[in-house]
This record gives structure tokens, sequence and C-alpha cells, in this order.
């Protein structure tokens, strides 16, 4: 009996003082990073994955077994993870926690972002908004997310001065988000309303309220 006990805290010390798991999460990451990287220089180019990018791929996937041989659990990035939606390779341990929701969220997120649509979701406005680049990937952008021009983030959040706050951010998406709105100075939205047809002395099709 007394041999079988020292056999079984043999075998627990063993595995509390395995090495290695922290710096395989490590390489797993920078590994991850290197790979949605060269994906993107490969998209940018219109080429498919190539020699390194595969072998890549087939070293990353066995450096995440080696993970689970030694005994870690989680997400196999660590303290990097979980995998983000966009990544080129992700752990067996975020690909099972998916919903069919969140697949399919996170497969159209993945596919815009190549085309210079960044989908994101934001706590303040409780809602998932489109960063574009430039308006000619407006029209890229589904329907249901609000876009946000990089130049409108530019007005919302000059430099040298104050950020918005929560109670202006939330009106200036709702005016966005109803009226197509756009973000012109000043943190000021400009969209063309129709006056009423009954309106008298109302404002002229074509002007611009301000929501501030």
């Amino acid at each position: 009996m007394g041999r079988y006990l020292d056999m079984a805290r043999k075998a627990l010390n063993e595995k509390k003082d395995r090495p290695g798991l922290a710096a395989i999460s490590q390489r797993l990451a920078r590994g991850a990073a290197w790979l949605n990287q060269r994906a993107a220089e490969l998209e940018r180019v219109k080429q498919g994955p190539d020699a390194r990018f595969t072998q890549a791929v087939k070293t990353w996937e066995r450096l995440e077994d080696e993970f689970i041989d030694l005994g870690g659990v989680g997400c196999s990035l660590g303290d990097n993870g979980p995998c983000p939606p966009s990544s080129d390779v992700r752990c067996a341990h975020c690909k099972a926690t998916l919903t069919t929701e969140d697949a399919y969220r996170e497969a159209l997120a993945a596919k815009l972002e190549r085309v210079g649509v960044l989908l994101l979701w934001s706590d303040t406005l409780q809602d998932t908004v489109a960063f574009v680049r430039s308006e000619a990937e407006l029209s890229c952008v589904p329907a249901g997310f609000v876009p946000y021009l990089d130049s409108e983030l530019r007005e919302l959040f000059p430099q040298g001065k104050p950020p918005p706050t929560p109670g202006h951010l939330r009106l200036v998406h709702e005016a966005k988000k109803l009226a197509g709105a756009r973000v012109t100075g000043q943190g000021a939205t400009e969209a063309t309303v129709p006056a009423p047809p009954d309106a008298e002395g109302g404002p002229e099709a074509g002007s611009a309220p301000n929501a501030s």
C-alpha cells in the first residue's frame, strides 16, 4: 500500500511541477500572430496559402497537441487568449465553445475584415459597430450594422481635446442608425431629412440638423 501511495504522490508532484505550459502558450500566441499577419499579406496579393504558411499551420497544431498532452486546459494561448474571431488558427477549446450564431458572426467578421470592415462590439453603445477605412468600403457593410468612417472617428476623438461623453456617443449613434447621419465636425452629426409634407415653415428637404 505504501508503494502505491508513493507512486501516487510522485505522479501528482510531476503533474504539479510540469514545466512548459506557459512557454508553449507564448509560442502559440506568437505563432498565431505570425500566421494572421502572413494570411493578410497573402490576401493583399490575392494569393492562397503557400508552402511556408501551410507548414507553419501544421507546426502550430502539433504544438497545441503538446499543450493538451501536458494537461493544458482552456484556450491554449493562455493569457493572450481567447483566440480572436478573425484568427486563421484557433485552438480546440475556442472552436468547441462556439455556438451556431457565434460561428456565423465570427465567419462574417473575418470575411468583412479582409475587405477593410472591422466589426466590434461596443459596451457603451450596446451595439456592434462597423468601422471602415474609407467611403469605398461602405458598400461592403451589411444591413443592420452602423458604419463609422475613419474620418468620423477623428472628428469624434480629436487630438488634444477631451473625449465625448458616453451619452453624447449614444446620441450620435442613434442619429446615424435612424437617419443615416454623418459625423461632420466637433462631434456633430449631419443628415438629409425631408420636411413633413404638411409642415409650414419647417425645415426644407436637404437641411442638416445637428445632434450634439
